[in-house]
């Protein structure tokens, strides 16, 4: 149910009834910069909109859309938060959006021209494990590495961050190589809830 914001008093994220995920920005040089927590959101989910609602409420700036599908879901989430963000007083385009674009093989079809259909756009991720799954490919397999590259060219095309997705908090090496493929940074699954 939808309660407004008290202006100053945020519930924590890690009260919220969703997903959280971890960024962490990098350097070009593979250094970690900052480390901020992000709420996601499914479309498809039964409890969208009261998820929307706890987000908007919690007061956090960013969130990450997961599994988009392509234009169509990164607009449907842009004008939910619209409609969530003026009923709980928040101006307009308060939270912007970080896709997991390539969580499946129709995701990653449709990386093309996400920049255009959002101001709300700051980037782009993907869920490994879901695109593995989804193609019944292995996660180290040519395939799930072309996606990578993908997402990278589909985030730069776009003028927003690229994160590669990480099961667990990755070695130095392996943070060396995701700024080496042009990532920004990477995103972790931190809980489910």
């Amino acid at each position: 149910m939808w309660r407004p914001v008290k202006t100053g008093r945020f519930a924590p994220l890690e009260s919220l009834a969703v997903k959280i995920f971890e960024i962490v920005a990098l350097s070009a040089s593979g250094h970690s910069l900052s480390r901020s927590s992000l709420p996601a959101v499914d479309l498809r989910a039964a409890e969208l909109i009261d998820d929307l609602d706890s987000i908007v409420r919690s007061g956090a700036d960013r969130l990450l859309l997961s599994d988009c599908r392509g234009p169509t879901d990164l607009q449907k989430c842009d004008v939910l938060l619209s409609v969530t963000e003026a009923r709980a007083g928040r101006p307009d385009g308060t939270i912007s959006i970080v896709a997991s674009a390539a969580d499946s093989a129709a995701g990653l079809l449709k990386l093309q021209g996400l920049g255009a259909k959002s101001r709300r756009l700051a980037g782009l991720t993907w869920n490994r494990t879901g695109f593995c799954a989804d193609l019944g490919c292995a996660p180290d397999s040519a395939v799930a590495e072309q996606a990578r590259i993908q997402v990278v060219i589909a985030a730069r095309a776009a003028g927003v961050e690229a994160y590669d997705s990480v099961a667990g908090e990755p070695s130095q090496e392996q943070v060396q190589q995701i700024a080496g493929f042009g990532f920004s940074g990477y995103a972790i699954g931190i809980g489910d809830k």
